[in-house]
């Protein structure tokens, strides 16, 4: 995934263009959208009601590969090393024994498994009750 800009948003770039996205309960909500090198953005997005990739692709189409290339990070997943939270997790559940696993598709639900056998000891619909759980 693009690099987090912090643990909740990512930026992304394509085609000479950068975009900062985040994922709120599962939608890639778009808050700010760039051409690389040029001094200020295209667009500044309120925070509080950001649009989605979907209105992106409507209101900027020429971006196409824009937003292709968001779209293509957000199937690979936060699981991947760009996030520290769920790296730290993902560790801190092996050590316990587990396998954090992000089941597909939306909305994910995430689950331990045993380590050994793959057996399912939990399932959480956030990563801070996959944490809770493993603070018991």
């Amino acid at each position: 995934m693009g690099m987090p800009d912090d643990d909740k948003t990512y930026r992304t770039e394509a085609d000479g263009w950068s975009v900062v996205w985040r994922l709120d309960h599962g939608a890639i909500q778009i808050l700010w959208v760039a051409r690389v090198g040029e001094p200020g953005p295209l667009a500044v997005f309120d925070p509080t009601e950001p649009p989605d990739l979907v209105d992106m692709r409507e209101r900027w189409p020429k971006l196409a590969p824009l937003w292709d290339a968001v779209r293509r990070e957000y199937w690979a997943g936060p699981t991947s090393a760009q996030s520290p939270r769920i790296r730290q997790l993902t560790e801190r559940a092996k050590r316990a024994g587990y396998r954090l696993v992000r089941e597909s598709p939306m909305p994910y639900v995430w689950l331990l498994a045993d380590v050994i056998d793959g057996e399912q000891v939990h399932v959480a619909d956030t990563l801070d009750d996959v944490e809770r759980w493993l603070e018991t």
